[in-house]
C-alpha cells in the first residue's frame, strides 16, 4: 500500500536491492527526495560486478542518505535505505507492550489465611470440669483434736462437809484383800526383767524378790510385786497394786484403783477413775492428769503432805501430829487423832480437825471448817470470802489476821446462827451458836494480842474485851 506524506509519494520498498540499515542510524530522520547525484541502480550493479560486497555498497548508501535527510519531525517515520529514489515507509507505532499486568500472581487465593488452624477449637478444653476442686477430701474434719476435753472443770465437788469425815468410798477397798482371790498366779523364777501376765479375769498375782514387770490384764486384780524395783500395770477395772519393798512404778489404768508403793521412793499414776494413793515416804510421787475422766482422787498419808495437781482429797492417818495442805481445787482435808494444822489454800475447801487441838485455815474461798473435839483455832483474814464454822466442843478461838481490827467486826443473829461480818465482803457464820454452848467459839483474838468475847441478848450482840467481861461478872463486895 502507498502513503502520501509532506508532498512525497511513497510506495513499497524494493527490498531485493536494499540491505537493512542499523536502526540506530535512521531512527531520527524523515525522508526527503533523493538527490540526483545519489547512487543509481546501475552504480550498484557496477559495484557488484567489480566484486565489492553488497555490504560495502550499503555502507556507502547509508552515508548518502544521511546527507539528504534532515532530522525527523514526526515520530511515525524513519529513513530506510532503498533503491533510488528513496521512499518513506511509515513506522507502525509498535504499541508498547502493554505492561502486561504482570500476571499478578494469581492472587493466590490468599490461602484464606488458613484460618490459622484455629487450634481445632480444641473442644474448648471442656472446661475441664474444674477438677471440681476435689472437694479437698474435706480433711475429714480431723475430729478436731477434741481439745483434750478440757478437764471439764470437774464440777469440783463442792465439799458439802455435812459428812466430811472418814467415810470416803470405803468400797474402794483401800487395799483390803478380797476373800475371793480369783486366779492365783505366782512367779517361780527370780530374775530381773521377769514378765508376769494375769488373765482377763480376776487375778491375785505375786511377784518375786527380783525386778518384775507385772501386767494384771482385765478384771479386778490384786498384785503384790514383792521386793525389788518393780513395774506394775493394773490395766482395766479397779485394781489394788502393792509395790512393797524397793522403788516401784505403779500404774492403775482405768477404774477405781488403790496404789500403795510400799517402802521406798515410789511413782504412782492412777489414771482414769476415782483413785486412792497411800503415801508413806517423803519422796513418793503421785501423778494425776486433769482430764474429764480423772475422777475424784484421794491421798492417804502418815506423813506431812501437800496435795499435787489434780488430786482433790487428803486424809491424815495415825495418831501423829501432822500437817496437811491442799491445792487450788476444792479440797476435802481431814486430820487424824493428833494435833493437826490444816490449810485449804485457794478453792472452796472442807477442813475437818477431828480429835486433838487443831488449827484450821481455809484460805481464800468459801470454806467449811470443822474443828471436832479439842480446843481448836480457826484463822480468818480480809479477802478470805464467806466461811462457815461448825464447832462441837472445847474452848475454841477465832483468830483474825493483821488485816482485821476489833472495830472492823460486826455481829448479827441469823436464825440459830451468829454471823461475824468483816467489812462488806467477808464474813464467818458460826452454825448453831444459839442452840448450846458446845457450838460456840468462845474467844475472838486479834493480831494485836487483844481477846474479846461475845456479849448481848436478843438480836443485838457485840464484842467486849475479856477484861471488861470479867469486871462485869465479878461478885459485888460485901
Amino acid at each position: 500500500m502507498a502513503y502520501c506524506y509532506g508532498g512525497y509519494y511513497t510506495r513499497p520498498l524494493v527490498s531485493s536491492y536494499c540491505a537493512p540499515a542499523p536502526k540506530a542510524s535512521y531512527s531520527s530522520y524523515y525522508c526527503a527526495p533523493a538527490a540526483k547525484s545519489s547512487v543509481s541502480i546501475g552504480s550498484i550493479a557496477s559495484i557488484a560486478s567489480v566484486g565489492v560486497s553488497v555490504v560495502n555498497a550499503v555502507t556507502g548508501l547509508v552515508s548518502a542518505i544521511a546527507a539528504f535527510c534532515p532530522p525527523a519531525k514526526t515520530p511515525n517515520y524513519k529513513c530506510v535505505p532503498v533503491c533510488p529514489p528513496y521512499n518513506c515507509d511509515p513506522i507502525k507505532p509498535i504499541p508498547c507492550p502493554k505492561p502486561q499486568p504482570k500476571p499478578q500472581p494469581k492472587p493466590q487465593p490468599k490461602p484464606e489465611p488458613k484460618p490459622e488452624p484455629q487450634p481445632e477449637p480444641q473442644p474448648e478444653p471442656k472446661p475441664q470440669p474444674k477438677p471440681e476442686p476435689k472437694p479437698e477430701p474435706k480433711p475429714e474434719p480431723k475430729p478436731e483434736p477434741k481439745p483434750e476435753p478440757k478437764p471439764e472443770p470437774k464440777p469440783e465437788p463442792k465439799p458439802d462437809c455435812k459428812d466430811c469425815k472418814d467415810d470416803h468410798n470405803q468400797d474402794n477397798s483401800y487395799g483390803h484383800e478380797d476373800k475371793n482371790p480369783g486366779n492365783v498366779i505366782r512367779a517361780e523364777d527370780c530374775k530381773d526383767g521377769n514378765v508376769i501376765r494375769g488373765t482377763d479375769e480376776k487375778d491375785t498375782i505375786y511377784g518375786t524378790a527380783c525386778e518384775d514387770i507385772i501386767y494384771g490384764g482385765n478384771g479386778t486384780d490384786v498384785i503384790y510385786a514383792g521386793a525389788g524395783n518393780d513395774t506394775i500395770y493394773g490395766d482395766a477395772d479397779g485394781d489394788s497394786l502393792y509395790g512393797e519393798d524397793g522403788k516401784d512404778y505403779l500404774q492403775g489404768g482405768a477404774g477405781n484403783d488403790y496404789l500403795n508403793g510400799g517402802s521406798g521412793a515410789d511413782i504412782m499414776r492412777g489414771g482414769d477413775g476415782n483413785d486412792v494413793y497411800f503415801v508413806d515416804n517423803v519422796n513418793d510421787q503421785v501423778i494425776e492428769y486433769g482430764n474429764a475422766h480423772a475422777g475424784i482422787d484421794t491421798v492417804r498419808t502418815v506423813i506431812d503432805y501437800t496435795l499435787t495437781d489434780h488430786v482433790e482429797n487428803l486424809i491424815l492417818q495415825g495418831m501423829q501430829n501432822l500437817n496437811g495442805t491442799g491445792n487450788s481445787l476444792n479440797n476435802n482435808i481431814e486430820g487424824n487423832g493428833g494435833d493437826n494444822h490444816l490449810y485449804g489454800l485457794a478453792g472452796d475447801d472442807c477442813l475437818v480437825g477431828k480429835d486433838g487441838n487443831d488449827y484450821l485455815d481455809g484460805g481464800v474461798g468459801n470454806d467449811i471448817l470443822i474443828g471436832g473435839t479439842g480446843n481448836d483455832t480457826y484463822f480468818f483474814d480480809k479477802g478470805y470470802g464467806h466461811d462457815t464454822i461448825r464447832e462441837e466442843s472445847g474452848n475454841d478461838t477465832l483468830l483474825f489476821g493483821k488485816g482485821v481490827a476489833a472495830s472492823d467486826v460486826l455481829l448479827s443473829k441469823s436464825g440459830a446462827n451468829l454471823t461475824v461480818s468483816v467489812g462488806t465482803n467477808d464474813s464467818i457464820t458460826i452454825d448453831d451458836w444459839f442452840t448450846g454452848n458446845d457450838h460456840k467459839v468462845e474467844n475472838f483474838k486479834f493480831a494485836d494480842g487483844s481477846t474479846y468475847q461475845v456479849t448481848g441478848h436478843g438480836d443485838y450482840y457485840s464484842l467486849s474485851a475479856v477484861n471488861q467481861i470479867q469486871d462485869q461478872t465479878q461478885a459485888p463486895a460485901i
